[in-house]
């Protein structure tokens, strides 16, 4: 690792860096060349891989999943469009990020003390 006064710290050969920046407006092409480089830009990916990841590191049954995959599927992208076109906002909020805090309500509120659990019978699926 070079340091930007020019100092070099060697590491061990166990030892891995993982930087995340925001662009690469400051990266020169020595830094490009030696460092394996993957920009992914958040418009182009959208938000399902977020929920899609959330939804695999949550312990779902398979009704609940499917339903909660559905309701994204159905009101997520109209939410955010109408958000967009409607609503204004004090600080702008980006799409990914409103996207999060649904699925940390979901997380929030979807309970078995709040009636959600499969015990519910035919309630159960309203409730999710």
């Amino acid at each position: 690792l070079t340091l930007l006064s020019g100092e070099r710290i060697s590491m061990p050969p166990q030892v891995s860096l993982l930087f995340e920046v925001e662009d690469l407006s400051q990266a020169s092409p020595a830094t490009v060349s030696r460092a394996g480089m993957i920009y992914l830009n958040v418009e182009d990916l959208g938000w399902w891989p977020l929920v899609t990841s959330w939804l695999t590191r949550r312990a779902l049954d398979a009704v609940q999943h499917d339903t909660v995959h559905k309701c994204f599927d159905k009101f997520m992208e109209a939410a955010l469009e109408f958000r967009r076109k409607e609503c204004k906002e004090l600080v702008p909020t980006p799409p990914l990020t409103c996207v999060n805090a649904v699925c940390t309500m979901y997380d929030a509120l979807a309970t078995e003390h709040n009636g959600v659990s499969p015990v519910e019978g035919e309630n159960y699926i309203p409730m999710i």
